[in-house]
């Protein structure tokens, strides 16, 4: 793995064993609300609904983080038309 990744083996696995922070720790959690607020809407929301429903839940973000976070995911609203 080190050699793929141009890197020590010890540079790779001191990172596998470190803790998560607590802003990954706070999207994972926001990420997981993002899909079942998108699989509720039969993946007819975007970013902005989706914020507007995290904000109406009472969940703070804003519509760039939620766009990040539904891109890096592959998290789209299908077109109908």
């Amino acid at each position: 793995m080190g050699r793929v990744l141009e890197i020590a083996p010890g540079r790779y696995y001191r990172w596998l064993r470190k803790p998560r922070s607590e802003s990954e720790k706070e999207n994972i959690k926001l990420l997981h609300e993002i899909k079942v607020i998108h699989e509720k809407s039969r993946r007819t929301y975007g970013s902005p609904r989706v914020t507007a429903a995290l904000k109406t839940k009472g969940t703070a973000c804003g519509k760039n983080r939620a766009a990040r976070l539904m891109g890096e995911n592959d998290i789209r609203a299908i077109d109908d038309c």
